[in-house]
């Protein structure tokens, strides 16, 4: 922005313009280029007061986030997303081994309690699963369950 607003004009006569300039053609000229540098500036310092004002771990203003990060690619479905912008990834969760003697010998799950990351805990039954499934399945048991993420 700032560069751009630095550049020698092209002349007018190529345009095939008024080669007179009248005073308020020139004010509106140099009132324009200054005004946004100025503004530019302005909205730069502002942003980056606000964003200082952080500690690090936590946001500065609720709506920062949606400025700040943006879950890609948009049109792939909720599940498939490349990276996600919540806090769905401090999930915790404590499984319970099914104890049928058919499955007794194997490292199935029955029940798993998920600890979301705000506090909220949720148990949700689940079909004789694997460790390796439930961990893949955590994150979108998270913005499914959740709130606030």
């Amino acid at each position: 922005m700032c560069g751009t607003s630095t550049m020698h004009r092209i002349s007018t006569t190529m345009f095939e313009a008024e080669k007179r300039m009248t005073l308020w053609t020139t004010f509106k000229q140099h009132f324009s280029r200054y005004f946004g540098i100025i503004l530019t500036s302005a909205i730069m310092i502002a942003s980056f007061v606000l964003l200082m004002q952080g500690n690090g771990e936590s946001i500065p203003c609720e709506s920062c986030r949606a400025i700040s990060c943006l879950e890609f690619p948009p049109w792939a479905d909720e599940n498939n997303k490349w990276w996600y912008c919540d806090d769905c990834y401090l999930v915790a969760a404590d499984a319970r081994k099914n104890v049928n003697a058919s499955t007794a010998s194997t490292d199935l799950f029955d029940q798993v309690t998920v600890t979301c990351p705000y506090g909220d805990v949720f148990t949700l039954d689940i079909d004789d699963r694997s460790k390796e499934w439930m961990e893949n399945q955590l994150p979108n048991w998270c913005r499914s369950h959740c709130p606030g993420t």
